[in-house]
């Protein structure tokens, strides 16, 4: 009995200890995002894009979809995956990090990744939502997001998309290097057998590929990943 009565209370304070940490933390999430959709509200054109290079030299453009509209934000490149991880676009500690492609390429690159957290309170942040698109009937609706660099205005088909618990499951989904079109074939065929639906499209390798990577917000700060890979097709 004493041994259930312990486990009750630690319970209890646990639960209290999470409600004090979401109602310290909470608001200064808020702060931050808003800074970073500020970064890009008024980014409409590849013009602003470059000019917001000269102010952060590691920009590489804005990311968005329509049919998630909390996803807004901007994007760097970093060879450093600890550099935006919990920074923001100054170099100071912001706990929602920035969206960041890593590591660093070439824009004309014709693979790339980017990451960004997964944070839900009251409203999901970052990539949080990525994981409506493992969902047939929302991918039908609209299966595209888009990004903006300086030169061009890229629109991707979402090709695939899967739960991975990287700790058990050792595909190399965030591979961003393959030595031969046999190779690529090999990666997309695996990404299609782990995605829940069946995508009914050939993926031209000549055209860029980039891969969303997020975690899931049942473990945040462990193993398992949201990936969502899309393909440019303009």
């Amino acid at each position: 009995m004493k041994n259930l009565n312990n486990i009750f209370i630690f319970s209890i304070s646990l639960f209290i200890a999470l409600i004090i940490f979401i109602w310290i933390i909470t608001p200064k999430i808020h702060k931050e995002e808003a800074k970073l959709n500020e970064v890009v509200e008024n980014v409409t054109t590849n013009e602003d894009v470059k000019n917001l290079k000269t102010k952060y030299p590691d920009i590489y453009g804005k990311i968005h979809f329509n049919s998630l509209p909390n996803i807004n934000y901007p994007v760097v490149m970093t060879d450093n995956p600890k550099t935006y991880l919990y920074s923001d676009l100054d170099g100071k500690y912001n706990g929602m990090g920035v969206p960041f492609v890593y590591p660093k390429k070439e824009e004309n690159s014709d693979f790339k990744v980017v990451y960004a957290h997964a944070f839900t309170s009251k409203k999901p942040y970052m990539f949080t939502d990525l994981y409506k698109y493992l969902d047939i009937d929302f991918y039908n609706k609209d299966p595209f997001f888009y990004i903006k660099t300086e030169h061009a205005d890229k629109k991707y088909l979402i090709i695939g998309g899967f739960q991975i618990d990287t700790a058990k499951d050792k595909f190399y989904f965030h591979k961003d290097f393959f030595r031969n079109e046999d190779e690529k074939q090999r990666w997309y065929e695996e990404v299609k057998k782990r995605t829940p639906f069946k995508i009914d499209r050939q993926v031209d390798f000549e055209n860029e590929v980039v891969t969303l990577v997020t975690c899931t917000t049942d473990t945040v700060g462990g193993s398992k990943r949201i990936v969502v890979i899309g393909e440019n097709i303009n």
